[in-house]
Formats: structure tokens, C-alpha cells, sequence
């Protein structure tokens, strides 16, 4: 998930959760489901990378959404997610998710929270802001069928 303000210009497309976004070539609503683990109005397919919105909820839907896109095609398919990392794992039922589906979950590694920086976008070059710390560590979790594997 991105916004026309954070996406990367060398990325070939995007996905916002915000309709208004598509004015600037993103695509919208990426987890459109018909719920049920065959049928996908979209589904992710390759390589995808998903840094959602820190919101338990959201951050549920694209777990969910990875893991039926894994289970659902033949071709190599893998989502590496960028997730808040939690002491306590069964307190997230995203978290929950993960544990439960080992056979397409793992986790590659942690960036620690003393690591985590926020990206100065150029346009604010020379303006000072003050960005509070992050409190806590995030998760590189891979979501892939046995193909991309």
C-alpha cells in the first residue's frame, strides 16, 4: 500500500487504499475479494511488496489476502511484508495467521526499532521536522507457495 506522496517512482505500479488516489495512476482497493479462497476480483501474483497501515485490521485483511493469493496460483507468488513486530504473538490475529500457516509463512529476519528511520522527502529539504521514535521492531515476513520458494 502506498499514496501518490510515498510510492516509488522506479516501482512498475501501486496500490492505495484511497479511491482518490487513482487520478495519479494508482490502482485501487487490492484486497477486492468475492471470499472464497478460488475466486479474486484481484490477487497478488509474483513479487509484491506490502508495508500496510499499522492498523490490526488492515493489517489482517493483507495477510489474509497474501496467504489465499499464495494458496491460489501456479505461478511463483510471494508477498514480503513489513509488519510491527510483537513480544507476545498471539495477541494479533494476524500474528495468529502466521503461526498457524507455516507451510507459506516465514519469517526472514527483524529490522530493529533503533534501526527504523523516517525518509526526508526531498521536497522538505531544508524544513526542519521532528519525528517521534518508532516503538517497535518490524518483521520481514515472506507469504509464497512452494514455486517462489
Amino acid at each position: 500500500m502506498a499514496s501518490a506522496l510515498d510510492f516509488g517512482p522506479g516501482n512498475s505500479s501501486y496500490w492505495s487504499e484511497r479511491h482518490r488516489d487513482i487520478v495519479f495512476g494508482a490502482n485501487y482497493n487490492a484486497f477486492a475479494t468475492k471470499f472464497t479462497v478460488s475466486q479474486f476480483i484481484t490477487k497478488f501474483t509474483g513479487f509484491s511488496i506490502c508495508h500496510p497501515v499499522y492498523d490490526d485490521t488492515k493489517m489482517l485483511k493483507c495477510v489474509q489476502y497474501s496467504l489465499r493469493s499464495a494458496m491460489c496460483s501456479e505461478l511463483p507468488t510471494a508477498t514480503f511484508l513489513f509488519l510491527p513486530k510483537s513480544e507476545n504473538k498471539s495477541i494479533n490475529a494476524y500474528r495468529a495467521l502466521v503461526q498457524d500457516n507455516p507451510k507459506y509463512y516465514t519469517t526472514l529476519g527483524f529490522i530493529p526499532k533503533t534501526k527504523l528511520t523516517h525518509a526526508m522527502p526531498n521536497s522538505w529539504k531544508g524544513v526542519q521536522r521532528n519525528f517521534s521514535n518508532h516503538t517497535w521492531s518490524m518483521d520481514i515476513i515472506a507469504v509464497w507457495n512452494k514455486e517462489a520458494q
